[in-house]
């Protein structure tokens, strides 16, 4: 019980701005997904190296023809800062 009392305490200073901006950028972040989704790109959020920013990633793709096409699509869309990585 403790530790449930210690995590709603945690969460009782943050402000609602605060909290609002959290809920929008997730909404945001979501709606990025469902759309790439819905233009057949497989995509999964990841957290990025710099505070509160995520990373989408699409993919995998297992031809390099599917890479290209799939970046060609992000273009088109408006995503042009793609980077292609061989995992």
């Amino acid at each position: 019980m403790d530790t449930h009392a210690h995590a709603e305490g945690s969460h009782a200073g943050a402000s609602v701005g605060t909290n609002l901006a959290v809920w929008i950028g997730l909404v945001a972040i979501t709606g990025i997904e469902v759309f790439l989704a819905y233009e057949h790109l497989p995509a999964t959020l990841a957290p990025s190296s710099k505070e509160g920013l995520f990373r989408v990633l699409v993919g995998p793709y297992r031809q390099t023809s599917d890479v290209a096409d799939a970046k060609a699509k992000l273009k088109t869309l408006g995503f042009s800062n793609t980077i292609v990585q061989k995992q």
